[in-house]
């Protein structure tokens, strides 16, 4: 009897280290992608901020392109308005 029952233990034992195996890999996989979809992720968001911080450098540069058109058509500088154009005041 053990004769015939020592073979299938060990079959039974290598297909339970091949389960576990096949488990460890897709763990690993699992990780794998995990990790790469975070970094996706990462730098979607590093684009996002890059692409808001040109968009308020543009606005900037076109509110002193239209505050310097605005200055030259009234003769009133940018450097020292009158006191009721002033903001904040």
């Amino acid at each position: 009897m053990q004769n015939i029952l020592s073979p299938l233990m060990l079959m039974l034992q290598q297909s339970q280290d091949c389960a576990e195996e096949r488990d460890s890999m897709q763990r690993l996989q699992d990780n794998e992608r995990q990790m790469l979809m975070h970094e996706r992720e990462e730098e979607q968001c590093l684009c996002e901020t890059q692409i808001r911080a040109e968009e308020r450098r543009r606005n900037d540069q076109i509110n002193m392109y239209m505050m310097a058109m605005l200055s030259k058509m009234t003769g009133v500088p940018l450097d020292d308005p009158p006191a009721d154009l002033r903001m904040g005041e």
